[in-house]
Order: C-alpha cells, then structure tokens, then sequence
C-alpha cells in the first residue's frame, strides 16, 4: 500500500471515530466537553481536588492506624494469656499496660472525648488536699520520669503563659483523663470475670494495676487542672482555689 491510500485510509478510520462527537455536538454536548475541560484546567478546581485527595489519604491513614494497633494488641493479649496464663499476674499487669499503651499511640490520629459535664471540677476536689493525701504528688512525681511521660510530652506548662496556650493545655489533660477514664472502666470487666471463675489473685493483680496506670492518672488530670485555673483564673475551666501549680 503506498502512502496516499495509507493516508485514505487512516482518515477514513478518523472520521468513523469522531463521528459520535460531532453528533453529541449537534445535541451541545461538545460545549458541555470544552467546559469540563476548563474546569479540568482551572487551579482552584485542581486545588479542590487535591485537597479531597488529601482528607481521603489522611482518613486511609486513620484507618490503617488503628486497625493496625487493634490486631497488634489482639496478638498480644492472646499470645500473652496463652503464654503465661489468663489467671497469671504477668497477664494481669499486660492485659492493663497493652490497651494503654495503644490508646497513646492512637491518641495522635483519633482523640477520646468525654461531655463537658463529665469534667466539672467538683467542689472538694478545687483545692487539692484529698487527692494529696491519697499519693497523687507521689504520682505525679513518678509520671514525669517514668516511661508514660513519652505519652504526654505537652502536658507542661508553656513557656509563654498566653491564655490560648493554657486553654489548649488544659484541654491536653482532659484528652489524658478521659482516655484513662476510659481504659479504667473498661478494665473492670475482666477484673469482674477473674472473680467469677475464682482467679483471686488475678483480679487483685488486675485491679491495682488499672488503679495505678489508669485510676491515678485521672485523678492527677484533675489535680493538675484544679491548679492550673486556682494559678491562673480565670481559665477555660472556670475554676478558682487558692492552690498553686
């Protein structure tokens, strides 16, 4: 075939492909094609869908982290209680340390949060003096040094005292209590269950470690806050005492 049928040939073949425009061109379609394609080259448009792209990627992200740290401790509480036994303390004491520790991790993607209500300093809790008579400085004291500090690396007072600073502190240490209030509740199933099947040591075991790891560091948030608004009130919590930080 020499080149001027070679060149028939393939406009022949052009014209049977465009020949559905042209037609969706008679019903303006074809307008409908040169908008989209505008559109297709507008930056705001471009900018729209990057940013949708970027929400969609941040949530797979979300997903991912936590279904990841599900399985991982799923694993870990099964390979533990057959490891050393459901009604051992070592089970005792990782049945408690496992959730907590991947509440901290999932605390950087996804926040627990309790109602406002949930939070109100209540009246003998404004100065301090019961929960330090129970240990709570001795707690503090251990938290700030010990490995849960890893956790809460921003629960410190700001070097600049502005009062956005202290709202955005406080709300740190009502992220920190409810999720600890929330591992310390949802421990006391498993503690109700050694007591059922007569596993009197674990549930002990169980019990004062929910106690130190999640009890304590609910009762510091909430002795830490009443100081923080009794220092510097009014705060975002509202409260006043005459306690210092």
């Amino acid at each position: 075939m020499d080149d001027r049928a070679s060149e028939q040939v393939w406009l022949a073949g052009f014209r049977i492909l465009t020949r559905p425009i042209g037609r969706l061109r008679r019903f303006g379609v074809g307008r409908l094609i040169e908008l989209a394609a505008r559109l297709v080259r507008c930056p705001r448009l471009r900018s729209l869908v990057a940013r949708g792209r970027a929400v969609h990627d941040l949530g797979v992200a979300k997903f991912a982290t936590l279904a990841g740290a599900v399985i991982m401790s799923s694993v870990v509480l099964v390979w533990s209680a057959h490891a050393f036994g459901a009604s051992s303390v070592w089970f005792a004491f990782i049945v408690v340390w496992v959730p907590m520790v991947a509440v901290g991790l999932l605390s950087r993607v996804v926040q627990v949060r309790l109602p406002d209500r949930y939070h109100e300093l209540r009246r003998f809790e404004r100065t301090g003096r019961v929960y330090e008579r129970i240990g709570v400085r001795a707690v503090k004291w251990m938290l700030r040094r010990g490995p849960l500090a890893v956790f809460n690396p921003d629960l410190h007072l700001p070097a600049e005292r502005t009062s956005a600073k202290l709202a955005h502190l406080e709300q740190r240490m009502r992220d920190a209590e409810a999720s600890h209030a929330v591992l310390f509740v949802a421990t006391l199933p498993i503690v109700a269950h050694a007591l059922v099947r007569g596993w009197w040591v674990a549930a002990a075991a169980t019990l004062l470690f929910d106690l130190l790891m999640n009890g304590y560091p609910v009762i510091l948030q909430r002795y830490n806050r009443a100081r923080l608004a009794a220092r510097f009130a009014p705060t975002a919590t509202g409260d006043r005492s005459a306690s210092q930080w």
